[in-house]
C-alpha cells in the first residue's frame, strides 16, 4: 500500500502497513501529493500521483511506490537543451536520454526514438543542485544499461551513476569542476577541469564509477573543451584533447602524459575552442581531426608521426555565414 503527506513525499509499505519506508525517488512538486493505486496494485506495482506546486507533474510508480518517473501535466518550462545521450544500440532499442534546463534541471528517457518522453531524474529532488550533463556506457544494451550524470550536490562537485536505465542513481564526490569527459566502460570514466589558481587544464581518471581518482594529469595551461577516446581504445590507449585556446594534446599511455600536436608547437597552432575526434581507422592512418569555433575557420587534419603541421581540409566549403563548426565521434 502506498501513501502520501501534504508535500510530494510518499511512503510505501511492503507488510500491510507495519513498516513504512520514504520513496527513494519521490514525484515532483512542492505542494499535497495524490496517490491512487492501481487495481493490480499487489501485482503490478504500478500506482500514480498527482502533486501541485512547483515542478508538480503527473508521476508513476511501476515499483510499489519506491521510484517515481513523470510521465505529463508537467509544471515546468524547457529553455536550453543541455545534452542529449543516444544508446550505442539506437537502431534496436530506440533510447535516447536528454538533459533541460527550465526552473530545474530535467533528465527524460525516451524508449520509442523520441515520440514519448518521461522524467527520470530532476534537480528538484533532494540532495540534487545541478545536473549539467548525460552520458551512457559504450556497453549500454538491454541487459546492461549504465547511465552517467555529472552536476553538483550539496554544493560540491558529484557524479551519479545508475544501471537501472535512468531509474535509480548513486551519488559520488568528483575531484574538481567537470568541463569534459569520456565514459570508457561500466566504471571507467575521464573527467577534465581547469585548476585557475593554477592556470592548468588537468585530466583524472576513475576505475571504480568515481569511488576515487587518479592523480591528475596536466594538459595545457587553458580551459579544456573537447575529449576523444580512439577507436581502438583498448588497444593503443589513446586519448585527444581540444582546449579554448587552439591547442590540440594527445597520450598514448592512458593519461600518463599528454603532449601538444605538433610535437615542436611553441604557441597555440590553431584558434579559438578546439573539438577533436580519430579517423575511424586511426589504428592504420594515424589521422585525426580538429574544428575551430573561429569564424571561417577549416576543418584541419594531422596525421601523428608524418605531419608538421595541420592541414585545412574544407576550403571548399562556403564561407558566407560565420558559424561554429563541430565534430562528433561516434565510438
Amino acid at each position: 500500500m502506498a501513501g502520501a503527506q501534504d508535500d510530494n513525499e510518499v511512503y510505501y509499505s511492503t507488510d500491510d502497513g507495519d513498516s513504512w519506508d520514504i520513496s527513494d525517488k519521490t514525484p515532483s512538486g512542492n505542494g499535497p501529493t495524490y496517490v491512487v493505486m492501481a487495481d493490480d496494485f499487489g501485482e503490478s506495482g504500478r500506482a500514480y500521483a498527482a502533486t501541485s506546486g512547483t515542478g508538480s507533474a503527473f508521476s508513476y510508480t511501476t515499483d510499489g511506490g519506491a521510484t517515481w518517473n513523470q510521465v505529463g501535466l508537467f509544471d515546468t518550462n524547457i529553455t536550453t537543451i543541455l545534452d542529449l545521450a543516444v544508446s550505442p544500440n539506437y537502431n534496436q532499442d530506440d533510447t535516447l536520454f536528454m538533459l533541460t534546463w527550465g526552473e530545474e534541471h530535467s533528465l527524460w528517457r525516451s524508449l520509442n526514438g523520441g515520440t514519448r518522453w518521461e522524467r527520470v531524474f530532476t534537480s528538484a529532488l533532494a540532495n540534487v543542485d545541478s545536473i549539467n550533463l548525460v552520458k551512457l556506457s559504450p556497453q549500454y544494451d538491454n541487459g546492461n544499461q549504465v547511465v552517467f550524470l555529472a552536476g553538483s550536490s550539496n554544493g560540491n562537485r558529484a557524479t551519479w551513476k545508475s544501471t537501472d536505465n535512468g531509474q535509480t542513481f548513486k551519488r559520488r564526490s568528483a575531484p574538481s569542476s567537470i568541463d569534459i569527459w569520456a565514459v570508457v566502460n561500466d566504471t571507467t570514466l575521464f573527467i577534465g577541469s581547469y585548476d585557475r589558481i593554477n592556470s592548468l587544464g588537468l585530466i583524472y581518471h576513475t576505475t571504480n564509477s568515481g569511488r576515487n581518482y587518479s592523480t591528475p594529469v596536466v594538459a595545457g595551461s587553458q580551459v579544456l573543451n573537447s575529449i576523444a577516446l580512439s577507436p581502438d581504445y583498448d588497444e593503443d590507449e589513446t586519448i585527444l584533447i581540444g582546449n579554448k585556446d587552439g591547442w590540440v594534446y594527445w597520450s598514448e599511455d592512458n593519461d600518463t602524459s599528454f603532449e601538444p600536436l605538433p610535437p615542436d608547437a611553441a604557441s597555440p597552432p590553431l584558434t579559438g575552442s578546439i573539438t577533436v575526434a580519430f579517423d575511424p581507422d586511426f589504428s592504420s592512418n594515424s589521422t585525426i581531426y580538429a574544428a575551430s569555433d573561429t569564424p571561417d575557420s577549416d576543418l584541419y587534419r594531422f596525421i601523428i608521426g608524418k605531419s608538421t603541421k595541420w592541414e585545412g581540409i574544407d576550403t571548399t566549403l562556403p564561407r558566407d555565414r560565420a558559424k561554429p563548426r563541430m565534430l562528433k565521434q561516434v565510438r
